[in-house]
């Protein structure tokens, strides 16, 4: 390595490091006050305020604000967090400053910003954001080029996220398939068994209480469904098919059912 690129190397990271310094000070210093407001030596904010603009807590300047998730402070935490702790900006739209509790009993306290609002929004984009403070910051992105189509998620056909699984098995056992799919409004799913080339809806036939159907939400914008096949048969082989239906359309996913005499094969192999 040549000495210029020795030196490039080491102006890089003096001024990576008097960065970090210059605004761990702002941070510091913007704890004092001056006696009087002078707005005109106020620095100008940067064109990323995501949150939106704040005073600062001389109520002088504006600048940043915290954003979901970030550290901030209040005057009426100040016997609750330690002496040392910075007077963080304020935080912005539809934020508030609250203590964590989700902390362990060895870290120190801290405050962060909380979403008030916490709704799910359609973007004018496609886009679900999980709340109102996420779907600010895009739409700080975008220049304000965003809007919101829907206060709910934005419509979506089913997805199946996690397919079943093919499976083999001897007779007279138990066998489970699960399959999760997600969409907007959330999907339901259907079980359908293949006979003779067409799909039949287990809940429709005549053997159902031969099966076992059991379906939950799992998040949000997805469910999740059991299917069990009691006392399995070598009839029972087949294709078992998944089915996630909304109004916006559908998804499915195939899984092959093997079921045979396997554990009396082993044993005479093993005599």
């Amino acid at each position: 390595m040549n000495v210029f690129n020795l030196l490039s190397i080491l102006i890089v990271t003096l001024f990576a490091c008097a960065k970090e310094i210059t605004t761990e000070l702002s941070v510091e210093n913007s704890a004092v006050c001056a006696d009087e407001c002078d707005q005109s030596s106020c620095p100008v904010p940067n064109n990323e305020c995501l949150a939106g603009l704040v005073k600062d807590h001389c109520d002088c300047c504006f600048g940043c604000a915290q954003r979901e998730g970030e550290r901030c402070y209040e005057v009426q935490f100040k016997d609750q967090l330690p002496d040392d702790y910075p007077r963080y900006p304020k935080c912005g739209d539809d934020l508030e400053c609250r203590i964590r509790t989700d902390l362990e009993p060895a870290d120190k306290p801290e405050a962060i910003c909380y979403c008030t609002k916490n709704e799910p929004i359609c973007g004018s984009d496609g886009v679900t954001y999980e709340n109102q403070c996420q779907f600010t910051e895009a739409r700080y992105k975008n220049r304000n080029k965003l809007f919101e189509v829907d206060n709910q998620p934005c419509k979506q056909r089913p997805k199946i996220i996690s397919p079943p699984e093919d499976t083999t098995n001897n007779t007279g056992s138990s066998v489970s398939f699960s399959c999760e799919a997600t969409g907007w409004p959330l999907p339901t799913i259907e079980w359908r068994v293949e006979r003779d080339g067409a799909e039949i809806p287990i809940l429709s036939m005549k053997e159902h209480q031969h099966y076992e159907i059991l379906t939950n939400q799992s998040t949000d914008y997805a469910n999740i469904s059991w299917l069990q096949i009691m006392d399995t048969q070598r009839d029972d082989s087949g294709n078992y098919i998944c089915v996630a239906i909304n109004e916006e359309g559908e998804d499915k996913a195939v899984a092959y059912l093997t079921i045979g005499n396997f554990q009396k094969r082993f044993d005479i192999i093993e005599e």
